[in-house]
């Protein structure tokens, strides 16, 4: 007869598969025992000798729909004493939950067709055993159906959110991009950009450089109180002047990577192409911007029995229009300027892969729209030294008002077909934008710009003309509180 002490975690078996302990089973005070529970079934822990129980006793519910019911998961042929100092399940939120406990009288029975939901009771039952021993085991009670959505399920939609933001932060830098350079040859390190994307996009960045065209790098770094995001890309473009402005294209890549407060992680890339293009009505300016993109994703999931993965791709297409009206004021160039800008993503079906396949979903197709006018005002002065090096120190205040929220609320499909939805967090409707750069350079020049927005969701990557060296890379800020 052997002894089996439990003071970690030890899960009991897997669904269809028991776990069996030849021998006395003791769960001490720091243990705890995981249930895995399913809609169609539950661990199984079978003890050959006697079950002592204590310490915590934790349920991990997959996805999809509980019928009601009271069920056992232990049977011990050599009775069982103790009880579980705490029971505790997760909620549709996945935050720690103590179920609360009652006493019932019932047989202990092992069923293969269990069922529990967030909301049942878990309840210590007195039984009577063949031999007439009296015996305490943890039986679960649901008194309705409940639909149980997966752990982490905001995952997918804030991970459009974020991609939803880079395409409008995308828009906003075509709306007045650095212009077209002397053709000089250059050459950029991509922030962010691994692999085989990396490398096309560094390659893209020179090309562009030798046609005389102008290039920009760009980091961004978003917090929410949801996640954070970190990422990078380049964008490269080619204008040429027209009579009263000009026109052109671009083409970029960048790289986003998603951490939640779940521990959940999704990684997006982008690659994406531009018009833009810039005309003078006689002090005024008007500025218009289009751009499509190509997403592709991978998102690592938790289920509360480990990890779920998923691969998918989405399209984007953002545009804009701005006025400015720039002013020269005692050596001082005023820029106020008023704008729109609109972001459309849609992300196709997404099926995740998991160790226990029954705790993986299916996610079907989305979109939202993103509207997002705005307000903002740089100020510069131009400075030139003797030795013929220009600089241009600007700032910059923006206002943003979010019309609707970024991102694409997402439909999860349990494996039971139970069906759930999602939203991306909701941010704050105004967004405020400050900031200030540097411009320094000889002949054309260079740029390097760098904001701190004071309200969310602010991404700005701002030109980073490279036909000279550069002063630094775009770096910008963004944080929801």
């Amino acid at each position: 007869m052997g002894q089996v002490t439990n003071n970690g975690t030890l899960t009991a078996g897997l669904v269809g598969t028991p776990l069996t302990i030849q021998g006395n089973f003791t769960q001490g005070a720091t243990g705890t025992l995981r249930v895995v529970v399913t809609p169609t079934g539950m661990n199984q822990l079978i003890v050959t000798g006697h079950a002592q129980l204590g310490g915590t006793l934790a349920y991990v519910l997959s996805p999809g729909t509980y019928a009601p019911g009271t069920y056992a998961f232990l049977n011990a042929a050599g009775g069982v004493s103790g009880d579980f100092t705490s029971i505790v399940s997760t909620d549709s939120a996945q935050h720690a939950r103590t179920l609360t406990s009652s006493p019932a009288a019932s047989p202990l029975l092992v069923s293969t067709a269990q069922s529990l939901a967030p909301s049942a009771l878990a309840s210590a039952a007195t039984v009577t055993t063949t031999s007439t021993t009296t015996q305490t085991v943890p039986l679960l009670s649901l008194a309705q159906s409940v639909v149980v959505a997966p752990q982490d399920a905001s995952l997918f939609a804030n991970a459009a959110q974020d991609e939803a933001l880079s395409g409008d932060a995308l828009t906003q830098t075509l709306l007045a991009p650095p212009a077209s350079g002397t053709g000089q040859s250059c050459s950029i390190q991509v922030p962010q950009a691994s692999g085989e994307a990396g490398n096309l996009a560094t390659a893209l960045a020179a090309g562009m450089c030798r046609l005389g065209g102008w290039v920009q790098a760009s980091a961004t770094d978003l917090s929410t109180s949801a996640y954070s995001a970190q990422g990078g890309g380049v964008l490269a473009g080619l204008d040429r002047k027209l009579a009263n402005g000009r026109i052109g294209f671009a083409m970029g890549y960048d790289q986003q990577d998603l951490l939640d407060k779940q521990s959940g992680k999704a990684s997006m890339q982008a690659v994406r192409l531009g018009l833009y293009g810039g005309f003078s009505f006689g002090r005024v300016e008007i500025n218009g911007a289009l751009s499509g993109g190509l997403l592709t994703d991978r998102s690592t999931r938790p289920t509360g029995a480990g990890y779920a993965i998923g691969k998918g791709t989405g399209g984007l297409i953002s545009g804009g229009l701005q006025a400015a009206l720039p002013i020269e004021l005692n050596g001082l160039v005023l820029r106020p300027a008023i704008g729109l800008r609109i972001t459309h993503i849609s992300l196709g079906a997404l099926s995740e892969t998991a160790a226990t396949q029954g705790f993986a979903v299916q996610t079907k197709s989305a979109s939202g729209t993103y509207v997002a006018p705005y307000l903002r005002m740089s100020v510069a002065k131009r400075f030139l030294t003797a030795s013929g090096v220009e600089i241009v120190p600007r700032a910059l205040l923006g206002v943003t008002v979010n019309a609707t929220n970024p991102g694409a609320s997402t439909s999860l499909v349990a494996a039971d077909g139970s069906l759930t939805s999602t939203s991306a967090t909701h941010l704050s409707p105004v967004s405020a934008q400050l900031g200030a750069g540097l411009t320094i350079g000889r002949g054309p020049g260079s740029s390097a710009y760098a904001t701190r927005p004071r309200w969310p969701p602010v991404i700005t990557p701002n030109p980073c003309r490279r036909s000279s060296p550069c002063a630094s890379e775009t770096r910008s800020h963004s944080r929801y509180g």
